[in-house]
């Protein structure tokens, strides 16, 4: 009877020495990783981590340019803007300077409205400056070339000096630059124009007026 108990406890022992062998196989898995698979794993996060560093510097760096060329664009626009809004009131243009936009406005004008006046546009150094007598008002800041062209009412540059009365139309062009905090720098161009629409108050038609057809141009 003792023989069969220890025959027992060592045949019937067996399967439970196995099952926990088994278990503890199971339990150290779960428990761990291996260096293999621990050195997989930051590989995989570093790249991860790379891929979204990549992508949030060029985001940044693309808000920052976006940002110069808008600077940019707004200072040419309210430039260019401003001159052409006086522009429209002039009579006649005072000289043909393609560095210096001078018109001459009449009275009753929004801006200057009890006095005829001569303003002048130009820059000086990087800014575009108006100027009406001595009083100088700084446009825009950032200004890189300022360009002025002449035409007559058929389309037709003037550079003839002599014929700066025959002008009837203007073209500015403003470039600016504006640089973010990394050194990037966006320029602008804007390039637009006017007509002189109180041309007539200055040259009056003659008596008897000429006839409606327009004068052709060739």
């Amino acid at each position: 009877m003792r023989g069969e108990l220890v025959a027992g406890r060592a045949v019937g022992g067996a399967p439970e020495a196995a099952g926990v062998q088994i278990r503890a196989r199971t339990l150290g898995s779960a428990q761990g990783l291996t260096a293999l698979e621990t050195l997989i794993m930051l590989v995989l996060l570093g790249s991860v981590l790379v891929a979204i560093y990549s992508a949030v510097v060029t985001g940044l760096r693309a808000m920052t340019v976006n940002r110069a060329w808008l600077h940019a664009e707004y200072g040419a626009r309210r430039a260019v803007d401003r001159m052409l809004e006086e522009v429209r009131w002039g009579s006649e243009a005072s000289s043909l300077d393609p560095a210096v936009l001078r018109v001459r406005v009449p009275p009753g004008m929004p801006l200057v409205p009890d006095r005829e006046y001569v303003v002048e546009f130009f820059r000086q150094g990087d800014t575009l400056v108006r100027r009406v007598e001595d009083q100088e008002e700084l446009l825009a800041p950032g200004v890189v070339d300022f360009r002025v062209t002449y035409f007559d009412h058929c389309g037709v540059e003037i550079t003839d000096p002599d014929a700066a009365a025959e002008v009837r139309r203007v073209t500015v062009e403003v470039a600016t630059r504006h640089e973010n905090y990394e050194g990037r720098a966006a320029v602008r161009r804007l390039r637009a124009d006017a007509a002189l629409r109180n041309y007539p108050w200055r040259h009056p038609l003659p008596d008897p007026p000429p006839s409606p057809a327009p004068t052709p141009c060739f």
